[in-house]
């Protein structure tokens, strides 16, 4: 009884201990899930590019008048190295000019990516549809989303979304697959490349013919 008596005469210390303790619950809970989410997006992503490096091109290519010429280098040069046994061209777009535009969620912003159809082939694993089709060879305005950024953006299939000031339509919708196509919006590889010169600087005065800014570049399986 003394004890409750306490506790009544200090009605405000306790009701701040309490709520001290709840949110310091709340913190730990909420720290540990976002931790075991990321843990679980970094091993789903490496499982899946095992044999696969990201090569993005060098900042500037893009505006330099000798782009062309340096992105086939490039290309050449990394075909080249020992043990490669393919390089898959790809175009890498933010969605947003706007930095930490992840649609409230804890995860990397949402990104615009161009794939050739080889390039899809190798990422089948990651990109299965829960809803829609794919996009077909030679369609153009359409695109294929993530689930994520269907719930975000209310773009389910069916829905028309805007990219850089051009309207493309919902025909698919990826499942959730814990990598960065978690994040992604998928189009055509040639919609991509027209996108590219809607980025740079107004004072670029021209862009290569076919601009990728990025390369996927897989390994030879040596085992």
């Amino acid at each position: 009884m003394t004890a409750w008596r306490n506790l009544r005469s200090r009605a405000s210390r306790t009701f701040f201990t309490i709520a001290g303790i709840a949110v310091g619950i709340l913190a730990l809970t909420v720290v540990g899930s976002l931790a075991e989410r990321l843990q679980t997006i970094v091993s789903r992503s490496t499982q899946l590019n095992t044999g696969s490096i990201f090569a993005q091109v060098r900042p500037g290519t893009l505006t330099d008048p000798h782009a062309r010429a340096l992105l086939e280098a490039d290309y050449r040069q990394l075909k080249a190295m020992p043990d490669v046994a393919g390089v898959v061209p790809e175009v890498f777009l933010p969605y947003s000019i706007e930095s930490g535009d992840g649609g409230g969620r804890f995860a990397p912003p949402f990104f615009i990516l161009g794939l050739p159809g080889e390039a899809k082939r190798l990422a089948g694993a990651a990109l299965t549809l829960t809803r829609g089709r794919e996009i077909g060879e030679g369609e153009h305005r359409a695109a294929v989303v993530s689930a994520d950024f269907a719930a975000a953006h209310h773009a389910d299939l069916g829905a028309t979304i805007a990219l850089y000031g051009n309207s493309f339509h919902v025909v698919g919708v990826i499942g959730k697959s814990f990598t960065l196509f978690d994040s992604a919006i998928l189009i055509a590889f040639a919609d991509a490349q027209a996108l590219v010169p809607q980025l740079l600087p107004v004072r670029i005065a021209s862009t290569p013919k076919n601009p990728i800014s990025a390369f996927l570049v897989v390994a030879r399986d040596t085992r």
